[in-house]
């Protein structure tokens, strides 16, 4: 389907796992493609709250500028590990989750999905974990997060 639009394929992944993108291709043989900070790098869809879902623009110099505000506004370091659980098919997952730790040269822990049980397991590894009021009501209804290996880690 990318070709039909002349978009080149790098690398072809259809399993979903995260986990499986270290194997596939050879790093050494891609290159960076040459943009501007004004180019189209990110087309992301709105939830609709205020009427019809929008298609918002994201430029790299946007992505830049957005990534930094959150390194310096979370003060994120080399130091940091997150746990990323969120999907990262939302703004939220890719841009906040990721691409901003990834900014500040943070570590990141990532999970298939959100799992209490899993997160649970994961959370004393991490720092910082970026998430939803959901994840966090149902994080503290099931586990003691105040446990002592998790307040000694996190911030």
């Amino acid at each position: 389907m990318a070709a039909s639009f002349r978009v080149p394929t790098i690398v072809e992944w259809s399993s979903g796992r995260i986990d499986e993108l270290t194997t596939l291709g050879d790093p050494g043989s891609l290159t960076a493609a040459a943009t501007e900070p004004d180019d189209l790098a990110v087309l992301i869809f709105t939830s609709g709250t205020t009427g019809r879902p929008k298609g918002a623009m994201l430029s790299p110099g946007n992505l830049i500028a957005n990534s930094a505000d959150l390194v310096e506004g979370w003060r994120l370091g080399p130091d940091d590990i997150a746990l990323h659980t969120l999907p990262i098919f939302h703004g939220h997952g890719l841009f906040a989750a990721a691409a901003a730790p990834l900014t500040g040269g943070v570590g990141l822990l990532m999970l298939p999905r959100f799992d209490v049980d899993a997160v649970a397991d994961h959370l004393g590894q991490a720092t910082v974990m970026m998430g939803v009021p959901t994840f966090y009501s149902r994080l503290l209804g099931a586990y003691n997060v105040y446990a002592k290996e998790v307040r000694e880690r996190s911030r």
